[in-house]
């Protein structure tokens, strides 16, 4: 959590989504702040086409089938989801991220 609050991955038939704010996914409490949506057979991925979106095309990657790998999503947080962030009050850019490595 150290640059994001939502972080996700794709794995075989699964989407995991993390949401430790319990603010952002439907169905997020603090005692299960995620959601593991087998993404085949689930109709998510027309509901919220914006929120799948950064996986499509991505190392071949394309929600209809079982993807052969992990794929980890890490969304950075913004200045405004900052202010509200109980994990750590400091926004992040692309360019704060690079120079991490």
């Amino acid at each position: 959590y150290h640059f994001t609050d939502l972080p996700s991955f794709v794995s075989g038939d699964y989407l995991v989504m993390f949401d430790p704010h319990a603010t952002h996914l439907p169905g997020a409490t603090p005692a299960r702040p995620g959601l593991k949506i087998a993404f085949a057979a689930s109709p998510l991925l027309t509901q919220f086409p914006d929120q799948f979106a950064p996986y499509l095309g991505t190392f071949g990657c394309d929600l209809a089938g079982a993807y052969p790998a992990t794929l980890f999503r890490f969304p950075l947080r913004s200045a405004a989801a900052a202010k509200s962030s109980e994990i750590k009050p400091e926004a992040y850019t692309a360019a704060a991220v690079r120079r991490l490595f």
